[in-house]
């Protein structure tokens, strides 16, 4: 056993367990992601079947829509199922006009969701109105049997940085 076999052996072993601990470190930020996304769910199915939306009461669902977004940091987005229009944008005062573009990575999630009637996740995107790079998780909204909406919480990205920095 030479002293450079042993040497050899030892950064092995210190190289091994740098490994251990980067990926355990790095399935922890990935479940912490995953849980913000699981949780971003939860809240935009629970608001899915708000009174307001099963009403068509677009403006008294904007209203609960900015105390959640605000509880959130996030953005709710209530868009129309069949071209992706808004409807109705937390970050955006009632009344006032809303978007006429939707980014590409929005509407593609949009379509999936409402073709599979399952949530989906977006590829990241700009958010014009908070001005801010964002991911979409969103849901169809079915109202008497049909999908009357599509709602969508944007987070931002920095949600998901705070996860990597505390690695």
């Amino acid at each position: 056993d030479s002293a450079a076999g042993r040497m050899a052996h030892r950064s092995l072993d210190a190289f091994g367990a740098r490994t251990a601990r980067a990926h355990r470190k790095a399935s922890e930020v990935v479940a912490d992601i995953e849980d913000d996304i699981a949780a971003a769910k939860a809240t935009i199915t629970a608001l899915a079947s708000s009174q307001f939306l099963q009403n068509g009461d677009v403006g008294g669902f904007h209203r609960q829509g900015v105390e959640v977004a605000k509880y959130l940091s996030a953005q709710l987005v209530l868009r129309d199922p069949h071209d992706g229009r808004q409807i109705m944008n937390s970050a955006i005062a009632w009344g006032q006009p809303l978007p006429d573009s939707t980014p590409q990575q929005a509407l593609d999630a949009m379509q999936d969701s409402v073709r599979t009637g399952s949530a989906t996740v977006s590829n990241v995107f700009f958010s014009p109105a908070l001005n801010k790079f964002v991911i979409n998780i969103g849901i169809p909204v079915i109202r008497q049997d049909a999908v009357a909406y599509f709602l969508s919480v944007s987070i931002p990205l920095h949600t998901f940085a705070d996860s990597l920095q505390g690695a």
